[in-house]
């Protein structure tokens, strides 16, 4: 879990995903709070009652086996590590201004 409203998943597909409730959920939590409403009341037929929101998603190209949030250096910004089947260690690191984002635009295409 990231809050209380996003977590972080993977699949055996080797993606790696965020996923966050949309807004507003909580009232229609309200009006069916157990789910058992029928399908065709709500319009909705061949889906899930409640769906989450996919904020972005990553090919990592290994099937990942362990994901933990943390700090790793004292008073930095938290990321995502993440640990590979192959034994691959990678991270998810957010960026925090423009200059971060040209940084790694040209260091990629130097690359």
């Amino acid at each position: 879990m990231l809050d209380t409203e996003t977590v972080v998943c993977s699949d055996l597909f080797e993606n790696v995903f965020v996923l966050r409730l949309p807004p507003g959920y909580e009232e229609n939590g309200e009006d069916d709070p157990t789910a058992t409403r029928f399908r065709w009341e709500q319009g909705s037929m061949s889906s899930a009652n409640f769906k989450m929101e996919n904020l972005c998603n990553f090919h990592v190209g290994e099937v990942i086996t362990k994901l933990q949030k943390c700090t790793p250096v004292p008073l930095g910004a938290e990321c995502i590590l993440f640990v590979t089947s192959m034994g691959s260690i990678g991270a998810l690191v957010p960026f925090e201004s423009k200059e971060d984002i040209d940084f790694f635009t040209h260091l990629e295409m130097y690359l």
